[in-house]
């Protein structure tokens, strides 16, 4: 039943090509959202933004609930040592986190109070900036990120349900720009 000449035989159908396979990230590194797209639309955005609200520096993150991090996307008139597109905000170490966790707007007038905690401080400390203002905007009913905005003012920032508010229509934009599957 069995002579070997079918398994010894050379094979009767010809080789496939096999799929492209796209590189995936490496298991514990998370995907990145960052493009020059995305970043063209986010400065868009922002400047936007300063036309409702003014601010000094301001920028914006996208929240990856898988890594437990927030990445930023794009920043207006930011520096140029920190808070670069691509990099990673942690959850627990940063307002912008902080505003992910609670979901709820934060607003702070006093940097040097949590300019040692916040990696997303730092800077604006160092920077003299006196008022923050960070916005959490919401994908499918789910944080998506955060908005955050910056001055050099004291006191430019009062209530963060009237503040969220001014800048609906930016945070209602942010929300379309990420339940778009290409992005």
């Amino acid at each position: 039943l069995f002579d070997g000449s079918v398994i010894l035989n050379r094979p009767k159908v010809a080789q496939e090509s096999a799929p492209k396979v796209e590189p995936q990230p490496e298991a514990g590194q998370p995907r990145s959202y960052t493009s020059p797209q995305v970043q063209d639309k986010v400065l868009t955005l922002l400047t936007e933004a300063q036309g409702t609200l003014s601010f000094d520096r301001g920028w914006v993150t996208r929240y990856d609930p898988l890594a437990a991090s927030l990445e930023v996307l794009g920043c207006l008139a930011g520096h140029k040592k920190e808070l670069l597109p691509g990099q990673m905000l942690s959850l627990n170490e940063s307002a912008s986190g902080w505003a992910v966790r609670h979901r709820k707007p934060r607003i702070d007038h006093n940097l040097a109070s949590t300019q040692g905690r916040f990696q997303d401080y730092k800077q604006l400390y160092r920077d003299k900036y006196r008022c923050t203002l960070v916005i959490p905007f919401f994908v499918r009913g789910r944080v998506g990120g955060t908005v955050t905005l910056s001055s050099k003012t004291a006191a430019q920032y009062e209530a963060p349900e009237s503040e969220s508010r001014k800048l609906e229509a930016i945070t209602t934009q942010l929300a379309h720009l990420f339940d778009d599957p290409a992005y």
